[in-house]
């Protein structure tokens, strides 16, 4: 959507996900094209800057960015115990707390180059294959693989031992 924002284009509904269900979908969808965030319309969230195509698409890259790098705070598994409880919610100290954030960066500059690049173009699954060099195997990523796989099979396969290395499948949670 940031880049039917930032390029003007035509809009068009993006395709529903199998990560999303139908209802949620539907709101999402609703409150893109309604013209704002959530029940925010662009006039209070963007307050005291001016309503353009590229400022709303910097708003919605912004939220883009803190997902992808919120996954390495509520996906990260350290010696084989998720760093959240079921609910997702963070409940211990940072462990690998450099190699998570260097983890994040590395993804949020992937975004922040489209950013500056005007191009505007959509996040890839590729994005999420971290090199070991930076993560340097001091925490894993819950299902990053399997994940990886159901979205893009062919980035996968293209990155699998990225994505392998930085994979646990199987872990305990917090308790």
């Amino acid at each position: 959507m940031a880049v039917v924002y930032a390029t003007q284009k035509n809009y068009a509904d993006p395709a529903q996900g199998n990560w999303i269900n139908s209802a949620d979908y539907k709101v999402a969808l609703a409150n893109a094209i309604g013209g704002g965030v959530g029940k925010l319309s662009w006039k209070q969230v963007l307050e005291k800057y001016t309503i353009s195509q590229r400022n709303k698409a910097l708003i919605l890259y912004g939220m883009a960015i803190h997902t992808a790098t919120d996954s390495f705070a509520h996906s990260a598994v350290f010696n084989n115990t998720r760093l959240t409880d079921k609910q997702g919610h963070v409940t211990s100290g940072d462990y690998a707390g450099s190699e998570r954030l260097n983890a994040a960066k590395h993804v949020a500059n992937k975004l922040i180059m489209r950013i500056k690049k005007n191009s505007y173009d959509r996040g890839y699954v590729a994005d999420f294959a971290v090199p070991s060099s930076i993560h340097k195997n001091k925490f894993k990523m819950a299902s990053i693989s399997s994940m990886a796989n159901a979205v893009n099979s062919n980035t996968y396969q293209s990155n699998k031992a990225t994505f392998d290395a930085l994979n646990i499948a199987s872990f305990s949670y917090v308790k």
